[in-house]
């Protein structure tokens, strides 16, 4: 089974299927995004046009792929949680995508071998390194530290880090907030390069650092309150009622 799973997601779908796919999910997002959603972006001319980089973002929502990778107009396959794949059809979407599949708390030895060759290849790589969804405490918009697990694949593998930060995505679970424009905020960092005269543990405090001043532009620029950080969806369901 490991096998046909491993052929499926190297082989079955062609790289055009891949980037077809992913445009038009990019293009169904815009869509939304003009027709119900206020999302606000900075530093989108910061990302790279060309070359792989690893996109390294919190997580708030189900709702932050998409959200976060659309505004950039190129195609990122992104990490994607075994536990997702609930469903044939599901299996398949994400796959057409570009989704590189991974199994939760285990070093899982396939999934780091299609990163790498989708950086090889030249195709940038999205990562969640909180290991889920996180709200509250448990949040980098709200104080916790990054796991610097992706900012290492990056140094493994020299290519760029690129910071992201999303705020107002999990206002979404709440169905008051379709379509009333809820207001999004999505930010890149400049790209952070690898340098081997530096050293991993340079370029480790670099992304860090980056992360925090991104942190500080978005929360000034914006003024983001108490009232826009992440909160659950059950704590957004439980509002409604």
């Amino acid at each position: 089974m490991s096998e046909t799973r491993e052929k499926s997601q190297a082989e079955i779908w062609p790289e055009w299927v891949k980037d077809g796919s992913y445009l038009v999910c990019t293009v169904l997002t815009e869509l939304l995004v003009a027709a119900a959603i206020d999302r606000r972006v900075l530093g989108q001319e910061r990302v790279p046009r060309k070359g792989a980089f690893v996109l390294v973002a919190n997580h708030i929502s189900h709702f932050d792929p998409p959200l976060i990778g659309s505004p950039l107009w190129r195609r990122v396959n992104w990490l994607t949680a075994s536990d997702l794949y609930m469903h044939p059809a599901i299996e398949m979407l994400f796959e057409s995508l570009g989704c590189i599949r991974f199994e939760r708390g285990r070093r899982d030895a396939r999934a780091l071998k299609n990163v790498l060759a989708s950086l090889k290849s030249g195709v940038p790589v999205g990562i969640f390194p909180e290991g889920g969804i996180r709200h509250g405490k448990a949040s980098v918009l709200c104080g916790a530290k990054m796991e610097e697990s992706a900012w290492q694949l990056a140094w493994r593998a020299q290519v760029p880090v690129v910071n992201a930060l999303i705020v107002g995505a999990d206002a979404l679970y709440s169905r008051r907030a379709w379509p009333k424009f809820a207001p999004v905020y999505v930010a890149y960092s400049f790209a952070i390069q690898p340098d081997e005269q530096d050293g991993e543990g340079v370029f480790i405090q670099k992304c860090a650092e980056s992360l925090a001043r991104l942190r500080e532009e978005v929360f000034n620029r914006w003024e983001i309150n108490d009232s826009l950080l992440p909160r659950s969806a059950q704590e957004h369901w439980a509002a409604e009622s």
